[in-house]
């Protein structure tokens, strides 16, 4: 073989090596996480309009209601999905469940934290928008349109093996490895909520964590256990849609995410505890 012919055989050779493969599946995820952060933002955004004269409109419980808002951004979401994912399935909050034969659902909130959206206690609530293959998400968005420093925006964000981020940076959660340091946040749900009060006397014991507080919103509290603010965050008693996107990105945070057993956490849970690794042993010592 000439000299020149072999060059262009090695060259062929080396590159064939370094070549990924293209992954259709991981390229559709990609493309439904760039959407789906886009769609937060525009009804994020949504949102802050809305807010300044927003009230309860419907009370589904006693013990909890919707607004306007829930259903506009409901249907804002619920259009733009349809019109890019036809195929896929959508379960979301407000509206009944969209059932196809995909492996992919959808599965959205399209306002929580409806509580401190309407009586403007605090800035923890957002959209909250995950796409799930069978039982488990694959990616998840949350943003919290007033939640960021002095009232900015976050984004937070990921995809199953590709890590969390916060408007485009890496975040990890906490290193902490002793509960009595832990700050931690829980929520008490709509019904049943009397359940959790011995769970919460325990942890409020003496040596139990050092603070323990309610944002009355699932998805603003996990995040900011992705991001290390906060050191845990348990439900007794959640629904998919409050769970799901940030089950995934505080998973890519490096965050322990289980039911209130201890198992492994999955979308037909109830339950849910996200906390650093470090604590889950203290934590599920601790509320037997």
């Amino acid at each position: 073989m000439r000299s020149g012919e072999k060059a262009r055989v090695n060259n062929y050779i080396k590159n064939m090596s370094e070549h990924k493969e293209i992954n259709p599946e991981s390229e559709m995820i990609k493309e439904a996480e760039k959407f789906a952060k886009d769609l937060a933002k525009e009804v994020g955004d949504k949102l802050i309009k809305l807010r300044a004269g927003i009230k309860p409109s419907e009370w589904k419980l006693r013990t909890n209601f919707k607004t306007q808002a829930d259903d506009i951004a409901d249907k804002m979401i619920r259009e733009a999905i349809e019109g890019k994912y036809p195929s896929h399935r959508i379960m979301s909050e407000e509206l009944d469940a969209k059932e196809t034969s995909s492996e992919y659902v959808w599965v959205v909130d399209p306002l929580d934290g409806t509580i401190p959206y309407t009586n403007k206690a605090s800035e923890h609530y957002g959209v909250a928008i995950a796409l799930v293959k069978g039982n488990e998400p694959v990616m998840g968005v949350f943003y919290a349109p007033t939640m960021g420093e002095e009232g900015s925006s976050a984004m937070y964000s990921a995809s199953k093996g590709e890590g969390a981020f916060c408007n485009g940076k890496k975040i990890e959660c906490s290193s902490i490895d002793n509960l009595n340091k832990a700050f931690m946040t829980v929520d008490f749900g709509k019904l049943e909520r009397s359940k959790i009060l011995p769970m919460v006397e325990k942890l409020l014991a003496d040596d139990g964590v050092g603070y323990l507080t309610v944002y009355a919103s699932c998805a603003s509290s996990m995040a900011q256990v992705a991001d290390g603010r906060l050191h845990g965050y348990f439900h007794p008693k959640a629904e998919p849609w409050d769970m799901a996107a940030t089950a995934v990105i505080c998973k890519e945070a490096g965050c322990s995410v289980t039911n209130l057993d201890g198992q492994d956490w999955k979308l037909d849970d109830e339950s849910i505890v996200a906390l650093p690794s470090k604590l889950k042993k203290q934590f599920f010592e601790k509320i037997k």
